[in-house]
C-alpha cells in the first residue's frame, strides 16, 4: 500500500507542482510509516512541506507563490498559494479517480503541510480491534466513550453532538479486503481483537460464581 500512495501523490503533484513533483520521491521526503498509527493514520509524508520552502525560496520571502502549471492541451495556468497547508489540499484534491481504494482518510497539518494518511488497510485494522475514527481529526479511539470523550474534550462537542458522530463512526462502512491476503490478516485482526475483549472481561473464579449466582461453586471455593 505503501508504494501505490506514493505513486498516486507523484501523480497530484506532477498536476499542482510539476516542477517540483520529484520531491516526493527523495528518501526524507517520500511517504512512510508513521511512529503514531497506534492512533492516527499509518502513513505519513512531508514532501509539500519540503516544496513550499523552495517555492517560498524562489520567491524571495513572498507571502503568496504563483505556480505555473501546463495542462495536457498546452493551456497554462497560474495559481496562488498562501501557506503548504494550502498548497498540500490542492495536491489532494488532485488524488487520481480511484485513489480511494487505497486512501480511506488523508489530512493536511495547518502547521507546515505534511500530510497524515490512513490506508483503506490500516482503517480494517483499527476497525477489527474496536478502534472509532474520528471524522474531525482522523484520529482512533477505544470505542463508543472513548470517541465520544475525545469529541466532547478535543473538539468541544456538545454530548448530543458527540453521541451523533460515535453512531456515524460505528455505522461507517469500511472497504472490503481486496485479497485474500488481506482478508486473511483482517480475520487475524478480528480473532486476536475478540481474544483480547474476552480476557479483559475474564474474572477470577470466586467473581465470576459470584456474578453468576453459582452458589454451589462459591461453597466449593470457601471450602
Amino acid at each position: 500500500a505503501l508504494q501505490r500512495v506514493q505513486q498516486l501523490l507523484v501523480q497530484a503533484a506532477q498536476r499542482v507542482c510539476p516542477a517540483h513533483a520529484f520531491v516526493f520521491e527523495l528518501p526524507k521526503d517520500a511517504v512512510r510509516r508513521s511512529a503514531a498509527a497506534s492512533a492516527g493514520g499509518d502513513l505519513q509524508c512531508r514532501a509539500v512541506s519540503t516544496i513550499w520552502r523552495k517555492l517560498v525560496a524562489g520567491a524571495r520571502g513572498a507571502a503568496v507563490v504563483r505556480v505555473e502549471t501546463v495542462s495536457e492541451f498546452g493551456l497554462k495556468r497560474e495559481t496562488d498559494y498562501t501557506s503548504a497547508a494550502d498548497l498540500a489540499r490542492a495536491v489532494l484534491a488532485q488524488l487520481p479517480e480511484g485513489s480511494r481504494e487505497v486512501v480511506a482518510d488523508a489530512r493536511v497539518l495547518e502547521e507546515d503541510g505534511s500530510l497524515q494518511l490512513s490506508t483503506q488497510l490500516h482503517m480494517r485494522r483499527m476497525r477489527a480491534a474496536g478502534m472509532l475514527h474520528c471524522a474531525a481529526c482522523g484520529g482512533f479511539y477505544a470505542g463508543r466513550r472513548g470517541l465520544r470523550d475525545h469529541a466532547q474534550i478535543k473538539h468541544r462537542a456538545p454530548y448530543e453532538e458527540a453521541t451523533e458522530a460515535v453512531h456515524a463512526a460505528r455505522g461507517a462502512l469500511v472497504r472490503y479486503a481486496r485479497t485474500p491476503e488481506e482478508a486473511a490478516l483482517t480475520r487475524l485482526w478480528e480473532a486476536r481483537a475478540a481474544a483480547a475483549e474476552a480476557a479483559r472481561n475474564s474474572l477470577p473464579a470466586p467473581l465470576a460464581a459470584a456474578r453468576d449466582g453459582d452458589v454451589e461453586a462459591l461453597r466449593a471455593l470457601a471450602a
